[in-house]
């Protein structure tokens, strides 16, 4: 499938519908891309379609669709990548990610593997962030280095990009853990995106019933679209005309 770019994805279209984290909730998804599709709205995925949720398949299915018609693209998030790096056959962790469920899932579901390995391969293409205009995209953090490369790394070169690739997958720790033994994460990136910009992210849940604006020390602007649908949350979007991507 081709990777389209945002302009590409926006012919014919009269705006761009940014989605937060699905988690495997297929139908909230479902729910969300009908509605772009009958507004005539692209629809841009920030990651992390599979795992934690009850239909990781079904989650996998709508966004292939939505690359195949090209209604839709999306930048890769660390579920994502984890999947992608599982159906070739590198070791990851199944446990406390949700991976294991989802694996689960794919057996259990008709053509199940045939879904995963076409997710996967759909996802290795995918970059790792995408910017348009004044707004940029991606899964979990932001690095001011990531606006000198163009066009952005893919999933499959994330080995030679480590560094911006660990910011884009899994954004900026401090090395210690909350009561879960998740990272406890942090924030200073914000401090340096632009005057004028604003980051689109999910990754990190920062409200189960509201999306969360933020402004850095040079007047840039982070966007929280992780609503926490896979901890009693919503899945939340946002709709962009082009006047406001492309100004």
């Amino acid at each position: 499938m081709p990777v389209r770019t945002i302009p590409d994805l926006l012919k014919g279209k009269q705006g761009l519908r940014v989605v937060g984290d699905v988690h495997g909730h297929r139908d909230a998804l479902a729910t969300l891309v009908a509605e772009a599709r009958e507004h005539a709205f692209a629809v841009l995925l920030l990651g992390d379609i599979v795992d934690r949720g009850p239909d990781s398949v079904g989650a996998m299915r709508v966004v292939l669709d939505l690359l195949e018609t090209g209604d839709g693209e999306l930048v890769v998030g660390n579920h994502d990548d984890k999947i992608r790096r599982w159906i070739i056959g590198s070791p990851v962790e199944v446990s406390q990610s949700g991976l294991g469920g989802t694996i689960a899932q794919i057996e259990k579901a008709h053509n199940g593997i045939d879904v995963a390995r076409a997710f996967g391969n759909a996802i290795a293409e995918r970059p790792l962030w995408r910017r348009a205009g004044r707004f940029f995209f991606v899964h979990a953090s932001f690095a001011p280095d990531m606006l000198h490369h163009r066009p952005a790394p893919a999933a499959h070169e994330r080995s030679r990009f480590s560094k911006l690739a660990s910011a884009a997958l899994y954004g900026e720790t401090d090395g210690t853990f909350d009561e879960r033994g998740r990272p406890t994460r942090t924030y200073r990136w914000v401090d340096a995106i632009p005057s004028g910009m604003t980051v689109f992210i999910g990754h990190d849940v920062v409200s189960l019933s509201e999306i969360v604006t933020r402004e850095g020390a040079r007047g840039g602007r982070v966007v929280h679209l992780d609503t926490g649908i896979d901890r009693g949350g919503k899945l939340s979007s946002i709709d962009l005309k082009p006047d406001e991507l492309f100004s």
